[in-house]
């Protein structure tokens, strides 16, 4: 009997060798760095784009952050279920929440084109926030999206 990592792992692999997971993030990386709006909004870099497995310095701003967490792979529903966090980083609220909505008109509601899924990839937007820290220099508006990807091919 095969063990749960071995399940796990050979379920998540393919779609020409790379992991599911990998390429959903990089459909979703390519839509946020591929809209000029959005891009423009972070003075013109798509490299204030990035992906924040842990805490990282955020600097500079406006800076947009992302991670994501909850895949549920299964072997008999092929299912990815996880849930992204987008986070704005900046010193002005208002330029904050254009951010924030530009990011939201990307992602709420539309479909993520993922080589290798058939149907039901849609992101939807879940909740928001905004947080000031202590300081008063340094805000944070926040996005969290749940995307459901059915039918791995």
């Amino acid at each position: 009997m095969p063990t749960l990592v071995r399940v796990l792992a050979t379920q998540s692999e393919g779609l020409e060798g790379k992991a599911v997971l990998t390429r959903l993030r990089e459909a979703f990386v390519a839509r946020l760095r591929g809209d000029h709006a959005l891009v423009d909004m972070l003075a013109g870099d798509s490299d204030r784009i990035v992906r924040r497995p842990r805490l990282i310095p955020v600097q500079p701003r406006p800076l947009v952050t992302y991670f994501d967490f909850g895949t549920r792979p299964d072997a008999t529903v092929p299912l990815e279920d996880m849930t992204w966090q987008v986070d704005i980083w900046g010193r002005d609220p208002d330029e904050n929440e254009r951010i924030a909505e530009r990011v939201k008109a990307l992602l709420h509601k539309k479909p993520l084109q993922v080589p290798g899924y058939v149907r039901g990839r849609y992101f939807q937007l879940v909740r928001n926030w905004d947080r000031v820290e202590e300081d008063g220099d340094l805000i944070q508006t926040g996005r969290e999206f749940r995307l459901l990807a059915y039918g791995r091919t």
